[in-house]
């Protein structure tokens, strides 16, 4: 009926993934269904690991807005800034485009090329940017003046533990007596 009368149509794979979708929905508040899509994404948010450029950005207006480059990525060697504005992916206007249209834009193949278009003090400039492998390591630490070591996490994934442990041990033989 619904392929037949419904105001979309939808094929059978499309009716399948919603009725999947619909029967975890109402299954427990905890699970969810996930396509490929989906489940890429999670899998790199939870492994740390992407192929990219290296830069945390949101978007603001008709613009990408860079928060910052993550160290020693491409974008950070090429001199991308915090504050800077994105325009331009792979030469296609980012105004209008959907958070996961824009994931695409920025990620793809260890080194194949990006291109950008960047937008600094009414400047535009242009980048030509190699992916790599870029790991999101999100445990940063720091010995504050009274040997107290600073330990903060930033997301949890599944390096999280190892990646304390380290900064620990580092801190420790830096001088920190407690946390």
């Amino acid at each position: 009926r619904i392929r037949l009368q419904h105001v979309d149509v939808k094929t059978d794979e499309q009716l399948l993934q919603l009725a999947l979708q619909g029967l975890l929905l109402k299954l427990d508040p905890y699970s969810s269904y996930l396509d490929a899509q989906a489940m890429t994404a999670l899998r790199e948010d939870t492994q740390g690991e992407y192929s990219g450029i290296g830069v945390e950005m949101v978007p603001e207006g008709n613009y990408l807005r860079v928060i910052t480059p993550i160290d020693d990525s491409p974008a950070d060697k090429a001199g991308i800034l915090p504050g800077d504005w994105i325009t331009k992916i792979q030469g296609k206007s980012v105004k209008g485009l959907d958070i996961h249209t824009l994931d695409q834009l920025m990620t793809g193949p260890t080194g194949s090329n990006l291109k950008l278009v960047i937008l600094r003090n009414g400047e535009e400039l242009n980048f030509n940017l190699t992916r790599e492998v870029i790991f999101t390591g999100r445990v940063r630490g720091e010995l504050m003046q009274t040997n107290v070591g600073y330990l903060r996490i930033s997301y949890f994934q599944d390096h999280t533990g190892t990646d304390l442990e380290q900064q620990m041990q580092t801190l420790a033989k830096a001088g920190a007596q407690s946390w």
